[in-house]
């Protein structure tokens, strides 16, 4: 109809027997949503079919797509003025669909399947505010299937509690997944972990805790990101408390990196490597009284072949603690102080694929260098040029060249250079 929009996107194209059928969104004379039904036998001519299903409503739809699972078709599509992620039901792809069987499983916006169909993993976008500005986020959860076969996602789904479980705080022997349940009550200061990005910023906070990544430890937030349930800039305060331990696992390299951050309370708000038989602590790591995560390395080198586990303690009903980016690699570090006024100390992780972190220790306020190199002696980017101050220095590279283009595999050399002095380190880029 001239003049009318007509919605045609979204396609979602699939097998069935000898034949391809695609579904698109589309709109119809009359102005309602619907879902356009074509088949091919060789991908190149189309034959329009009956709609699959026609809105009740004059809504537009949005990110159509079927996925089968135990003998059911299940039709995922978005509406307009609905946020959210609807599916209806029928033991034939084909329908009869009906709408007032239709319930929402997730929040969110264009969803999309991912692995061998029924789809293992979902995603959807959304945008929430940060101070004056919006952001957008992609999420993809794990779709799961209930006993009456219906998928859904579960809000308490999280990488975090495969390889960490809680502990309760009084116990000196505690054991993986003793107490699994717990960790879930919404008084506990690990129930919301992991946090999402800046929350701290989203109230307004002037400190940046500098996480690594979008997710990370922080028992006071509360916010796990759009599409969880939870709010920007939420917190639960310094009085929740808790703990959790990772499972155990035997040492391999020669040091452990990890940022850590909030309060300075040793005997309540730490990190901690433990003997998984003793349960003895062998190291420990608290912050400083700021929110801002700084890096920390335990030399391991001792512990080679012991089996031990790590635990993260909010013991305090008064303070949080804040952890991130927790690495055992095996290291090639320069020694502090080798380069006078500033010691070029480590790169975390190093090997790298992404990401990595250098830490220098500036023992007084001094102008340096940290330039990259090729193991050809190329030149490949410039990371830093001017004064820092005495502390400690993380300077973080993308693994991008000067042209902001990724560099290929191989073996690098940071060269820093400070008060006539200059010192290199060696840094393995994976693919």
């Amino acid at each position: 109809q001239s003049g009318h929009w007509a919605n045609c996107r979204d396609p979602d194209v699939f097998n069935m027997g000898d034949s391809l059928f695609a579904l698109n969104t589309v709109s119809t004379r009359s102005g309602r949503g619907a879902i356009d039904l074509a088949s091919s036998i060789d991908g190149v001519s189309w034959h329009a079919e009956a709609p699959l299903f026609v809105n009740n409503a004059d809504s537009v739809l949005e990110s159509v797509q079927l996925v089968p699972h135990a003998g059911n078709w299940f039709l995922f599509f978005g509406e307009q003025n609905l946020l959210g992620v609807s599916v209806m039901r029928s033991a034939n792809w084909r329908g009869p669909w009906d709408k007032s069987g239709r319930w929402v499983m997730a929040m969110g916006q264009a969803a999309e399947f991912f692995g061998d169909r029924p789809g293992a993993l979902i995603s959807r976008h959304e945008g929430y505010d940060v101070v004056d500005q919006t952001r957008y986020v992609m999420k993809i959860d794990s779709m799961r299937w209930d006993p009456a076969g219906n998928p859904y996602i579960s809000h308490q789904d999280s990488s975090l509690w495969e390889d960490w479980s809680p502990l309760r705080l009084d116990d000196p022997d505690p054991g993986f997944r003793e107490t699994g349940a717990e960790i879930f009550q919404t008084d506990s200061a690990f129930a919301w972990q992991p946090t999402f990005g800046e929350n701290p910023e989203v109230r307004g906070e002037l400190v940046q805790v500098g996480a690594f990544g979008n997710s990370w430890i922080g028992t006071k937030e509360k916010f796990r990101g759009p599409l969880t349930g939870t709010t920007a800039g939420e917190t639960v305060g310094d009085c929740a408390m808790g703990g959790i331990r990772s499972r155990d696992f035997v040492v391999t390299g020669n040091a452990i990196s990890l940022l850590v951050g909030g309060g300075n309370d040793p005997e309540h708000l730490y990190v901690a490597l433990c003997d998984a038989v003793t349960h003895e602590v062998l190291y420990k790591e608290a912050g400083d009284g700021s929110e801002a995560l700084k890096l920390h390395v335990w030399q391991i080198d001792s512990l080679s072949g012991r089996l031990v586990y790590l635990k993260i303690i909010d013991a305090s009903p008064t303070g949080h603690i804040n952890v991130d980016e927790i690495v055992e690699s095996r290291q090639e570090v320069a020694a502090a102080g080798a380069l006078g006024p500033a010691g070029l100390i480590a790169a975390f992780p190093n090997p790298f694929s992404g990401r990595v972190m250098l830490s220098l220790g500036v023992e007084r306020s001094t102008r340096l260098t940290i330039d990259v190199y090729s193991v050809a002696g190329k030149f490949v980017e410039r990371l830093f040029r001017g004064r820092a101050e005495q502390g400690n220095l993380r300077v973080p590279w993308a693994g991008l060249d000067r042209r902001g283009r990724r560099i290929p595999a191989g073996v690098y050399f940071v060269r820093v250079e400070a008060g006539g002095v200059v010192r290199s380190l060696k840094l393995i880029k994976l693919n």
